[in-house]
C-alpha cells in the first residue's frame, strides 16, 4: 500500500500497523529503477494507486470527500535528485515519508486554496521542507497541484552553505515564506525542465545535459529560499485543532476491532461534544462522525487492496474496522471511492496474478514515453 519498491529497506508494518508508515534503512542514492533523464509518468483513479505511484516514498491517502478520484503524477530523476509534479482531485490525507537522509522541498502550485503540513498552513507564498526518514502528515485541497524535490540532505546544506555564506539550519519540518515571484520563476523553470523530458528528444539521457541541469535546479532553489522566512504565524488555536483531528484518527486506526464512540473520542482528545464538532468544522468542514467514518472505510479499503492483507473477504476486513451494516456499509463505501468493496477485493487477486489495471486514458501535459 505504499508508493515503494522491494528491497529499498522500506516496509509498513503489517498487518496490525497496516495504516502508520516504518522507516527501516537508508534509502536510494540514485533512482532506483534506473531512469535516469526518462520522463516517467502515472495516472489514477484511485487513491490507493496514487499513494503509491511516487517511487522511493512510503505514502497513505485517505480520501475525505465522495466521489470519482483524479491523479496524475510526472516524475523524472537526475542522478540522485528526483523531480515531480502531482495533481489530485479530492481533498486528501497524507501519511508521507521520503527516504532516509533525503530532504523534500514542496512547492504548492494551486492558490486558491491552501495545503498544510502537519498543523503549519503552507500559504500561497510558501514552500515546506521535510527530512527523510519521518513519517508527517500532509493535507491537501480539492483539485490541488504541487511541484516536488527530493535530494540528499547534505548537497543541500552545502549548496546554500556556499551560495549564501552560512550554513542553512534545517528543522525537520519548516514552512519558508519565500515570495510568490520567486516561486513562479521556479515553478516555470520545473514544469520547462518536464516537458523537454517528455518531448521524445532525449536531451537528459545525456550525462551532461542532466549535470548542467542539477546545477541550474540547485541555484534556482538556493535562490528561492534566500531571505526566507519560517512561517511563524500559526493561530495557536489552529494549531491544537489540527494535533486534536490527527489524534483521533489514531485513536480510531490503532484500535481496529474496538469502534469508538463520541464519548470515548472526547474523553481521549479531552474535551466536550460542542469544542469537537467545532475542531473538525474549523480544520476540515466536516462533522466528525463523517471523518471518522471516512477513515474507516478508507482503512477498509487498504486492506482489501493490500496482497499481504490477514482478511480475505470484504466482510472480514469491515467487521475488523466496525462496520455491521454490511448494506450500509457497502452503500457508504461506493459512494465514496465509486466502485463496490467486492470490485476493490476482486482488484487485488488480479494484482497478484500480474493483471495489470490501467486509468482510463486522459491527456498528459508532459506525453508519454
Amino acid at each position: 500500500m505504499t508508493g515503494v519498491l522491494p528491497g529499498l529497506g522500506w516496509s509498513v508494518a503489517e498487518p496490525a500497523g497496516m495504516h502508520h508508515l516504518v522507516s527501516l534503512a537508508q534509502g536510494p542514492q540514485r533512482d532506483p529503477l534506473g531512469r535516469d533523464g526518462r520522463l516517467h509518468i502515472e495516472e489514477s483513479i484511485d487513491v490507493c494507486q496514487q499513494a503509491r505511484s511516487i517511487t522511493a516514498w512510503q505514502q497513505l491517502y485517505d480520501q475525505l470527500k465522495p466521489g470519482q478520484f483524479h491523479g496524475y503524477l510526472a516524475e523524472i530523476w537526475l542522478d540522485g535528485m528526483q523531480c515531480f509534479e502531482e495533481h489530485t482531485s479530492h481533498a486528501l490525507r497524507q501519511s508521507c515519508m521520503v527516504w532516509p537522509g533525503s530532504v523534500w522541498i514542496g512547492i504548492p502550485a494551486s492558490s486558491e486554496h491552501f495545503a498544510r503540513i502537519g498543523t503549519t498552513t503552507i500559504d500561497a507564498d510558501a514552500v515546506a521542507i521535510r527530512g527523510g526518514g519521518v513519517e508527517f502528515e500532509l493535507g491537501t485541497p480539492d483539485n490541488f497541484h504541487i511541484m516536488g524535490l527530493v535530494l540528499a540532505r547534505g548537497e543541500l546544506e552545502s549548496c546554500t552553505s556556499i551560495l549564501h555564506g552560512e550554513f542553512l539550519h534545517l528543522d525537520n519540518t519548516m514552512v519558508l515564506n519565500v515570495g510568490s515571484e520567486r516561486m513562479r520563476k521556479f515553478t516555470h523553470f520545473m514544469r520547462t525542465m518536464l516537458q523537454v523530458a517528455g518531448d521524445g528528444s532525449g536531451q537528459l539521457l545525456e550525462q551532461g545535459c542532466r549535470k548542467q541541469l542539477r546545477h541550474e535546479l540547485l541555484d534556482g532553489l538556493a535562490g528561492m529560499i534566500d531571505d526566507a522566512r519560517p512561517n511563524r504565524q500559526n493561530i495557536r488555536r489552529v494549531d491544537s485543532a489540527w494535533q486534536a483531528v490527527a489524534k483521533a484518527r489514531e485513536y480510531v486506526l490503532d484500535r481496529s476491532g474496538e469502534p469508538t464512540s463520541i464519548v470515548e473520542l472526547c474523553e481521549h482528545l479531552d474535551m466536550s461534544r460542542r469544542t469537537l464538532q467545532n475542531v473538525f468544522h474549523q480544520t476540515l468542514d466536516i462533522c466528525p462522525l463523517a471523518y471518522l467514518k471516512s477513515i474507516r472505510l478508507n482503512a477498509v479499503r487498504r486492506e482489501l487492496l493490500a496482497p499481504y492483507s490477514q482478511y480475505d473477504s470484504v466482510q472480514q476486513a469491515a467487521a475488523a474496522l466496525g462496520f455491521w451494516h454490511m448494506s450500509q456499509f457497502s452503500q457508504d463505501f461506493k459512494k465514496l471511492f465509486g466502485e463496490l468493496p467486492s470490485a476493490s477485493l476482486a482488484r487485488r487477486a488480479l494484482a497478484k496474478h500480474g493483471t495489470a489495471i490501467h486509468p482510463a486514458s486522459s491527456q498528459a501535459p508532459y506525453g508519454h514515453i
